[in-house]
């Protein structure tokens, strides 16, 4: 069985959680994700102890993203936006945390602005 079957198959039964935002611990049986496909991100957010992030384009402009932590761990979660697949602003405003952050903070700052006015 070739290596991107492997990965499709244990995608498919995994759909479920992956679609709904689950991240899952990336299955020892799969090798490590670059014998599956994926290939490097060089645009990704940091997050404490990550050290690389790994993408795999999928269905739909979406893409497969697993995080590769200090400690060896390897994490799979699925993107709804790809920014690859000229999706970027929506993953940037659905998907990352630093937008929602920003948002947050804003709407904070508004909400502060408009209470504590004359």
């Amino acid at each position: 069985m070739q290596a991107s079957t492997k990965f499709q198959e244990w995608a498919e039964a995994n759909a479920a959680p992956l679609t709904q935002g689950e991240k899952l611990p990336w299955p020892d049986s799969l090798g490590h994700p670059n014998q599956q496909g994926f290939k490097v991100s060089r645009m990704a957010e940091a997050r404490r102890g990550k050290v690389r992030d790994w993408v795999r384009p999928a269905q739909s402009k979406s893409r497969f993203h697993v995080w590769e932590f200090s400690d060896g761990r390897l994490v799979i979660h699925w993107d709804r936006f790809d920014p690859a697949q000229g999706r970027a602003i929506e993953h940037l405003f659905f998907e990352s945390r630093v937008f929602k952050t920003l948002f947050w903070a804003g709407l904070a700052l508004t909400t502060f602005a408009f209470i504590t006015q004359d």
